[in-house]
């Protein structure tokens, strides 16, 4: 008789154990992970691999207890650079950075962050544009993915093959390569001559004097190997930033995760993007002193023409409101939310609604 208590009180105790213990082992081994699938044009020696892209899949993994798993695919390996945004959105690729260049007419109102003289940091024309982007302006544009933030490049430079001008009056007639877009139509506004030359052909028209000038951060000095070649000056005045470009990812995708995961993903993607144009700028600064040593003379117009080339950066701006009006789109209401989220960290743009 006291075995068959014993034996019952054991099997009671066992029972108990089993209902406290179970739900427990299933919270720890069947914590469910989730796998992102990032599509890159970069290859894995780029200069921003190392410092933003591997450091943001490691955060995403350590700041979600290794739920989230980011598993980047270099060098267009799951498709061309310019079919990013379509793979993210149709869910082949998770993430992706892309380039709203890459798609001309498509992104037109988040090109605002691309006008010429806007600021002299890039991290107040990303600030800016996350100012704006959280009022809604562009939602409709790129609503059919997620923005997790806003990439812009360091500030762009004019290098000069042979000249050290000294007036705005100099640059006219000058074959330049520039980054498209409004910049190049500013660059039309100088009077210089805007020549499409794709990266790989850079040093050999840089060498053989295709090109007259090229504007680009100051990396591009190191990048395309032009500090091997005879460089006569760069004019150290701040045209504006290659940006309209975002982070994205799938809608579903970041819909499937938990709220508090979406929150990680979120801020860890915010981050990265203030980390990203921080890379540039921090480039360029490695960059210049081996200009300096190689007598590449980096100079600033006077403040009278500084203030000629501001004036004739305005035209610019009001192309870019009339492009989007005529499309029936916000571009006014855009550049003037845009400046005074300049105004209010410290910037000068041109444009004064």
């Amino acid at each position: 008789m006291e075995k068959k208590r014993l034996l019952s009180k054991n099997v009671i105790f066992i029972i108990l154990m089993t209902a406290l213990i179970i739900p427990l082992l299933l919270t720890v081994s069947f914590a469910a992970t989730y796998n992102l699938s990032f599509a890159t044009f970069r290859p894995p020696t780029d200069a921003f691999a190392k410092p933003w892209l591997l450091p943001m899949a490691k955060e995403l993994e350590e700041r979600t207890n290794g739920q989230v798993k980011m598993t980047i695919h270099w060098a267009e390996a799951l498709g061309k650079g310019r079919d990013q945004f379509n793979m993210v959105k149709g869910g082949v690729a998770d993430i992706t950075d892309f380039p709203g260049v890459w798609m001309p007419g498509k992104f037109t109102l988040s090109e605002v962050n691309s006008l010429p003289l806007a600021a002299d940091e890039p991290l107040n024309v990303l600030k800016a544009m996350n100012i704006v982007a959280e009022k809604g302006y562009f939602d409709k544009q790129w609503g059919e993915v997620e923005v997790l933030g806003w990439h812009v490049t360091s500030p762009l430079v004019i290098m000069f093959r042979k000249i050290r001008p000294e007036t705005v009056e100099d640059l006219a007639g000058l074959k330049t390569r520039a980054s498209g877009g409004y910049i190049s139509d500013f660059i039309k506004s100088l009077k210089m001559v805007p020549v499409q030359v794709l990266p790989p052909d850079a040093y050999m028209a840089w060498q053989t004097g295709v090109v007259d000038a090229w504007v680009h951060p100051f990396a591009a000095m190191v990048k395309y190997k032009f500090i091997e070649l005879p460089t006569r000056s760069i004019l150290d005045t701040k045209l504006g930033v290659i940006g309209n470009a975002a982070l994205i990812m799938n809608k579903k995708k970041f819909a499937s995760l938990p709220p508090d995961i979406q929150d990680v993903v979120r801020e860890v993607g915010a981050k990265y993007c203030e980390i990203y144009a921080g890379v540039g700028v921090e480039e360029d600064e490695r960059t210049i002193p081996k200009l300096k040593a190689a007598n590449i003379e980096i100079f600033k117009f006077s403040p009278e023409e500084t203030q000629k080339m501001k004036a004739m950066a305005l035209p610019i701006w009001e192309k870019y409101i009339a492009d989007n009006e005529a499309k029936g789109l916000p571009g006014r209401e855009v550049a003037t939310e845009f400046v005074k989220a300049l105004r209010q960290l410290g910037e000068n743009p041109p444009y004064n609604p």
